[in-house]
């Protein structure tokens, strides 16, 4: 169930929803798939404006393309940076220190005319981050629990950073990095300012109030391409002058009018060191430790156990065993199961396009109960009903040999 995935993606990217392409059983694949609408599964967005390790894939990427301004305004930027600087490293002495920090943002995206859920439902356009990161004696991060919550199960998401690997444990995907990774507190400002200072332009003032809290308010405009508008691309970032923390960050973009209008906002609630994360967050690196437990279970069956029986009663006897491995008090949370039906088993000859091709393929619709969200389940085709019933479906391909039979899952 495992899949590679790219963690470093904009922090103004919104929630890119894709059907099956994260789940073991690819929809595209299965001509008429037995359950109903497949759970959808966002690609993340990073914990907070501050604690991931992200890359503004927003910015244009061909320098070759972009428009320079003029070297009056290099030199404007290069003084506005020497402002920037300072900022920066006063929050990075106080909270770029040994020990767990933890973080909480709020995101919001004004555009609304994206895609919709598969029952007609819009997108959430709103979602709340918490991280919590675990800094080394020379300020990088060796350890990090992200944890999204969009208010729907479908899209709401966990992911951890451990060893130099990034887990999405909701759609059981993964990334490998290095075994730490350094802290952007400003979301990479300055370094994308310095490295594109010959093509952006900076404004800075230091009049404006957020909340009780005094700012100082860098915009950046641009870099825009030579074939585009003078202006294509504004973000505005809002620190914090008495503690240095990045308070806010302001995306605007061109309408179809032409216009330029806010796109996005992210709002910084809370960043603070504690001592440790609660409990339930801290049982997600524990989840490491038991993901041997929650992986395939090996199943064979002798010919002597399935003798008599029916491909269809074969194929059921293999799904009823592979579920009761997970339907059991030493199963972890992650993947352990609070019961389950087996609904429907059937035949079609498209099947027969998917690998491994055993010597019995079946198609088997069935239903379990969850007893947490999210867990490894949630990459899995099909719904979840108001009593946390998943009901999804697996192409089993059941292979013969001298020993006996044993089970695995088709995929295209």
């Amino acid at each position: 169930m495992i899949r590679k995935w790219n963690w470093s993606l904009s922090l103004f990217t919104l929630l890119t929803l894709f059907l099956g392409s994260c789940s073991p059983l690819m929809s595209a694949a299965y001509p008429n798939p037995p359950s109903p609408i497949p759970v959808v599964t966002p690609t993340h967005i990073p914990a907070t404006p501050t604690l991931g390790p992200v890359t503004d894939l927003s910015m244009p990427t061909s320098k070759q393309a972009w428009m320079p301004v003029s070297s009056e305004q290099v030199k404007k930027n290069e003084e506005i940076l020497t402002i920037a600087r300072p900022l920066l490293e006063k929050a990075r002495v106080v909270y770029i220190t040994p020990g767990w920090l933890y973080a909480r943002s709020k995101t919001e995206s004004f555009r609304t005319e994206t895609s919709t859920l598969p029952d007609g439902t819009p997108i959430p356009t709103k979602w709340e981050d918490e991280s919590w990161t675990l800094i080394n004696e020379d300020g990088l991060a060796m350890q990090s629990v992200s944890r999204q919550d969009t208010g729907d199960v479908r899209t709401s998401q966990i992911s951890t950073f451990q060893d130099g690997v990034w887990k999405n444990l909701t759609n059981r995907t993964i990334h490998y990095e290095e075994k730490t990774y350094s802290i952007p507190l400003d979301s990479r400002f300055v370094k994308n300012a310095e490295d594109t200072k010959d093509f952006i332009t900076l404004e800075y003032d230091d009049t404006e109030i957020i909340g009780a809290e005094k700012v100082a308010k860098f915009t950046l405009i641009g870099p825009t391409f030579a074939s585009q508008s003078p202006i294509s691309h504004i973000q505005k970032y809002y620190f914090s002058i008495e503690t240095g923390l990045l308070l806010r960050i302001e995306e605007y973009r061109p309408s179809p009018e032409g216009e330029l209008e806010l796109t996005s906002r992210i709002d910084t609630e809370v960043i603070e060191k504690v001592e440790q994360p609660p409990d339930d967050i801290m049982e997600y690196f524990e989840h490491n430790t038991e993901r041997e437990y929650c992986k395939f279970p090996d199943i064979q069956l002798s010919n002597t156990e399935i003798q008599n029986l029916s491909d269809d009663e074969i194929a059921e006897k293999f799904m009823k065993l592979f579920l009761d491995y997970f339907n059991v008090p030493q199963a972890p949370y992650w993947c352990r199961i609070d019961g389950y039906t087996i609904d429907k088993i059937s035949y079609d000859d498209r099947i027969l396009q998917l690998e491994p091709l055993g010597n019995i393929m079946r198609y088997v619709s069935f239903s379990i109960k969850l007893i947490q969200v999210p867990n490894d389940w949630m990459s899995w085709p099909g719904e979840i009903d108001e009593q946390n019933w998943l009901h999804t479906f697996a192409a089993v391909s059941v292979l013969h040999s001298k020993t006996g039979y044993t089970m695995k899952f088709a995929y295209p």
